[in-house]
Order: structure tokens, then sequence, then C-alpha cells
């Protein structure tokens, strides 16, 4: 061990560890939450932030070690990358898909085993990244029409939360080590009452939906991790047309654990993710081949575009509310999860590869419930969320930061058509940096990057073939959230850290009207040492132009380990004015929700219940415990 290594070994020993993160809080947040990530914010440096605009107009940028004629408009990332799989070939036979698997694990056994020689090695660039990570951390979103709607990526395209309303009744789960409880709460402000529940015994609820008369519940078998290959995705199906007796009318099951959904009109689109271990000594096909309705997927059902290249499926399953939950399609792909985003007729799925900072691209078609897969490819970078992605006029747009040889970053973006050939690029932009965050708007793209001193970057792509550097702009801090607000207006949530390291997460409001000039014209920064997760976890903010609120959950590591769910307006002579500040309590940020309905604001926290306020004061009113 090298005097570095043994320097960081006790730099981490030493770190002190805040009692929500003790291992018991711990273990008693993850039986509650498995899969909900934390994304904390601590720095050494004063930061600063690019936001890189990419529309009919300009960019702003300033940077001294850059310079326009260093900018790049060829698609070079795509250079030595795959080129598009054609959808022809891709089916394989039960016993090639059990080769495929086999050969992979086989592969990666043998990696694993050179890899120990080195844990030592590997551990130090593990904790030296993560020391990195926590430094850093046609859309829609929610609008007035009476209540709040969960904060969605894509107009039409609904998302499962863990809190749903129609504006009426208010759908949330909580759950124990053996079961989970759906809660059916009655909103009618300081009236307001718990008038029904579901419990699922055996089964750890993961998401809801409510549409029309619907409940939908996902959810996964509690007896088995994720880990085990034979774990279950469950969709329940209830009718509430009387919340207070809800029916169950249709139970569907698919292999693997739970990954993400849409819900589309009345189609229900759901991916789960099945593990495979040692293909080769199974006997029985359910072992290796995924389930859907209890029975293995036929053959040509089922998609190996890369053999021996992952022992991982991606299950499909898109479900017809309107009639009773049917199955309307169903398949499985080899190939590992990722990042998803589902445009009005695609599903692309973004995977980090084993190869150095690469990402396989997938795009899956679907129509009325019927899924095609369609092609892939590999290219040289990775794609940081789902709002880096976006499909626009049948064309692929996606941001992303690239890696050389020796580590060194970029940033650009790409448009591709619908086999994946480029048809436009700007490249090697803000180098030293990485995306925090991205937001297409029609033909204008924002995005920032991150690092000591950055840019605020606008592209003129006009000629999308020759996009041009023009302008330039410095903004402190960094948004890892971007959404639009109001008209010509743009809303930043991320952090600010001072010369002593402390963070503050930071508001900001970009006036987005003059495409060649756009300015940040106010900003706020809260607390000393607080944290949000909006990068990762947007559908955890409230953004309503129409009621002029913006309301998301806050944690405060200063002296304390508080957390609370934090209300603003915005003004734009003012700037940000804070309208209330409310205790979560012993919950996390992640696991509340705010909604308005009416001329009441719910704050509903899914480890304990439901508070109630006016929303003139903010003055609790009800509380309704679970």
């Amino acid at each position: 061990m090298t005097e570095i290594e043994k320097n960081l070994k006790k730099m981490a020993d030493e770190i002190p560890v805040p009692e929500k993160l003790s291992p018991d809080q711990i273990e008693k947040k993850l039986k509650n939450n498995r899969k909900k990530p934390h994304r904390y914010v601590r720095g050494v440096c004063v930061a600063a932030a690019a936001v890189i605009v990419v529309g009919a107009g300009v960019m702003m940028w300033q940077n001294q070690k850059m310079s326009p004629q260093k900018q790049q408009t060829t698609a070079e990332q795509y250079q030595n990358t795959t080129p598009p799989q054609d959808t022809a070939e891709e089916h394989k036979t039960y016993e090639e898909i059990r080769k495929s698997i086999d050969d992979y694990l086989t592969e990666k056994e043998e990696i694993t085993v050179l890899d120990g020689d080195m844990a030592y090695s590997s551990a130090t660039e593990a904790y030296s990244s993560a020391t990195e990570d926590t430094s850093q951390t046609k859309t829609s979103g929610n609008s007035v029409n009476d209540y709040t709607k969960t904060n969605i990526q894509v107009e039409g395209i609904d998302e499962a939360d863990m809190v749903k309303t129609d504006g009426k009744y208010i759908y949330s789960y909580y759950r124990d080590a053996v079961s989970s409880t759906i809660s059916i709460v009655k909103a009618e402000g300081k009236d307001s009452a718990q008038i029904g529940k579901i419990v699922l015994a055996d089964v750890q609820v993961q998401a809801l939906y409510v549409q029309d008369r619907w409940l939908v519940v996902l959810a996964e078998d509690e007896n088995t991790s994720s880990d085990d290959a034979n774990v279950q995705t469950r969709t329940y199906l209830y009718d509430v047309s009387n919340p207070e007796k809800p029916i169950c009318r249709s139970k569907n099951s698919q292999s693997g654990y739970y990954s993400d959904s849409r819900l589309t009109g009345n189609i229900l689109y759901t991916i789960s993710v099945k593990r495979v271990y040692e293909a080769e000594k199974k006997t029985d096909k359910k072992e290796y081949i995924p389930e859907v309705g209890g029975e293995i997927l036929p053959e040509d059902s089922l998609y190996c575009p890369n053999p021996g290249m992952s022992a991982e499926y991606l299950v499909f399953q898109s479900i017809d509310l309107s009639q009773s939950g049917k199955t309307i399609d169903s398949m499985a792909v080899l190939g590992a999860e990722g990042t998803y985003y589902m445009s009005e007729k695609n599903i692309y799925v973004a995977t980090e590869t084993d190869a150095w900072r690469k990402t396989k691209i997938s795009r899956y078609s679907y129509e009325k419930g019927t899924i095609k897969y369609a092609c892939e490819k590999v290219i040289n970078g990775t794609i940081l969320n789902q709002f880096s992605m976006d499909e626009y006029e049948g064309n692929l747009r996606f941001a992303a930061t690239t890696y050389d040889d020796n580590g060194k970053t970029t940033n650009g973006l790409y448009i591709v058509d619908s086999l994946f050939k480029t048809i436009g690029s700007v490249s090697r932009l803000a180098p030293g940096e990485r995306i925090y965050s991205a937001r297409f708007m029609g033909e204008s793209v924002y995005f920032v990057t991150y690092r000591e001193t950055d840019p605020l970057f606008l592209v003129d792509v006009s000629d999308p073939a020759n996009p041009v550097v023009k302008d330039k702009l410095k903004i402190p801090g960094f948004s890892d959230y971007l959404h639009p607000f109001g008209e010509n207006m743009l809303l930043g949530i991320g952090s600010i850290q001072d010369k002593e390291g402390n963070s503050y997460v930071k508001l900001s409001m970009f006036d987005i009207s003059n495409p060649e000039k756009v300015k940040e014209i106010h900003s706020k920064k809260l607390g000393k040492n607080t944290v949000q997760n909006m990068g990762s976890d947007h559908k955890g903010i409230v953004v309503d132009a129409e009621r002029n609120r913006i309301a998301f959950g806050v944690e405060n590591y200063d002296d304390t380990t508080d957390s609370f769910y934090e209300i603003f307006s915005y003004d734009k002579q003012k700037g940000f004015q804070n309208i209330a500040k409310l205790s979560l309590e012993e919950s996390y940020s992640t696991e509340s929700r705010g909604l308005y309905i009416g001329d009441y604001f719910y704050l509903c926290k899914t480890s304990s219940g439901i508070c109630v306020y006016d929303t003139k004061k903010y003055k609790k009113i009800r509380s309704i415990a679970y």
C-alpha cells in the first residue's frame, strides 16, 4: 500500500458518519426504499457551471483554455463504434441463448479472478470516484389543473411514482419486512381522512399509477432479492371506482426485478431485469428463459443482438388497462438495464458497457402495445440520465460526456437518425468537465457542465451538420436539474460550494427570451451544507408556474441531519422568495412528495403519513398517520 493510499484510507476512516447514515438507519431505509439513490454534494472548491444551449440561436462561452477553432463539429465520437444492428437475424433458439449466457459468465469469471489480484487498487479507485461524485451532484411538468400531477419528461407519457392523486384521492404506499400497504386518503383539507387500504402480503410495492378508475400497483416478490434469478415483477390492476372498496381486476407477472415503466393512453409498458447464473448447469428453461404470465417466452419473442455479451434480460410487457389488464405483447432482450427514455413512438435504453466509458443505445419501437426491437449502437461516452435524450422529428438527440484514453473528458451533442446514423454533432466542449443536467425544448437544447470554473454555452445549430460556438457567459455553481418555468424562463436547481468546501443548494432562474444571450437573472443560496436530489429524483419536485410555486425536499448535514420540504415563489423583480419550510421529521426527502389539491397542500411521507396545510400561511391543519 502506497503512502497516498494509506492517507486516503485514514481520511475515509476519520470521516464522521451522521446518525441518518448509521448502519441501523441505513438498514431501516433499505427495507423501505431499496432502490432510491442519494446524491450528496460536498466539495473542496468554489464551483461554477456551464450551461450549454443548443438551438437556432447562438452559444455563450467563456474559457480562456478553449477557442472556437478547437471546437469539433464532426462525428468523431462515433469512430470505432459498432454499426447499427438489424432486427432480421436477432432471434435465437433456447440453446443458442443458453450458450450465449454461459460464454459471457465464463468470461466474466475469468476477469473476476484476474481482478482479485488488484482488489485494493480497485477499491482505491472506487473511493476516489466516490469522493469526486459527492462533490457534485417535447417536455412536461406538473401544472395547476386544480391538483399536482407527477413531474414527467414527455407530455402524455406518465411515469410511476410513490404517490399519485386524481385530485380527489391520494394513493401512496408504505412497506414493512413482509408486506406492503397502499393507503387511500380522501383529500378534503381539514376533513381529509384515510378511507381505504390495500394490503399485499409477500411483495414489496415499487411504484403506482392512477388512470381514470384504475389504480396500477407495481411490485416485486418480497421473499427474493434483486440478485435472485427467480424474482418476479408483479402488476396489480385495481378498480377504484369506489375507493373505499377497491377491487383487484387482474394480476400480471414477468421475470426479474422492476426496473422502469411508462403509461401512455390506456397502455402500460413495464420493464424488468432478469439475471441468470450458471446457465450451462440449468436444465429447466425457466431458469434461464424469462417468463411472462407464468409461461416462458417463445423463441420468436427473444432477442440476442450481441451473443456472449450479457447474462441479463430486459423483459418488456405491455398491458391494456381498458381491457382489465390484458397483456398485449411481451418480449425479452439479452442486455443489461440502463437509462430509459420513452418518446411517442420509441423506447430508448442507454446502457454503460463493460468497455471503457462506452454506452450502448438501443431503440425499441412501440405502437398500440406492440413492442419491437429496432436497432442498437455503441458510442464513445456516457449519458447522464433520461433528460439527456430526446426524440425530435424522428431523430434522436442526446448529450454525452466522452473520455479519452487518459480519462480526460469533453462533452457534446449528437443527432442521429432512426438507424443511429449521424446527422450532426458538436463535440469537444468544456474539456475536463462533465454533464450535470440537460433539458431539450423543441429546437433548443440546454445542458450544464461542471468543474472549478465553467462557461455557459450557446451553439448555433441552424445548420445541423455544422454547429458553431458563438458566445460565452460564466455562472457560479451548477444546476443538476433544469425545468421550464412559465414563458421564456428556465429554472435550475443545483449546488454551489464555498472556499471551505461547504455546500449549499442553489436556485437559478435563466432568461431564455433572447436565443443569442441567455442570462442568469436571479439566484438563491439555501442553508449551509444542504443537499437536494432533483438530479436523480425529478419526480420529487413541484414546478407550478401558474401557482407560482417551486417545492422540493432538502437534507441538511450541518450540525444536525434534518430534512425539510421547502416551498418558494418567484418574482421577476425580487427573485426567489421562501414561502414555507416544512419539517420532514424522521423521513428522507426522497421518501416525500408534495401535492397541491385545490386550496390545500399535502405533504406525503411514505414512512409515516400525510400532513395537510393551508396555502396562505402553510399552517398544519390535519395529520393522517398510516
